[in-house]
């Protein structure tokens, strides 16, 4: 299993990223513009299966939820956690638990409206790089 992005703060972010596992390779989408947790939730397709992953109530859990199976993941610190831990719920497999904790090591501040504030800025500049230098002859 494995996630790639364009690092933000030494995390894969959400933007232009490749998700494989198993041979499968996922598809992510979100509601970039949504102001509600569950609005602005990853929606992820993998392996013939969707999920939805999104923050609940602070930023150091999270829930990864497809269809007959609950994964919600605790941190100690969002930042720099000394521990994480999780539980699933229903019909669990590899596959959930895999995802879920993969998720943790992505830099999701940004499913949150208030995080997506405070990381616009970063995220923008970052974006730089792609405009095209139309003083260059």
């Amino acid at each position: 299993m494995s996630f790639t992005g364009i690092e933000f703060r030494d995390l894969p972010r959400l933007a232009r990223t490749t998700l494989t596992a198993d041979g499968w390779t996922g598809e992510l989408r979100r509601r970039h513009l949504a102001v509600t947790a569950r609005g602005r939730a990853l929606r992820i397709e993998i392996a013939e299966r969707s999920y939805r992953y999104q923050v609940l109530g602070s930023k150091l859990r999270h829930e990864l939820r497809r269809e007959g199976a609950v994964v919600t993941m605790s941190r100690s610190e969002w930042r720099h956690p000394q521990a994480i831990s999780g539980a699933g719920e229903g019909g669990c497999d590899r596959l959930d638990l895999g995802l879920a904790i993969l998720m943790e090591g992505v830099y999701t501040r940004n499913l949150t409206f208030g995080g997506a504030l405070y990381s616009w800025p970063g995220r923008f500049l970052s974006r730089l790089d792609d405009i095209p230098d139309f003083w260059e002859f």
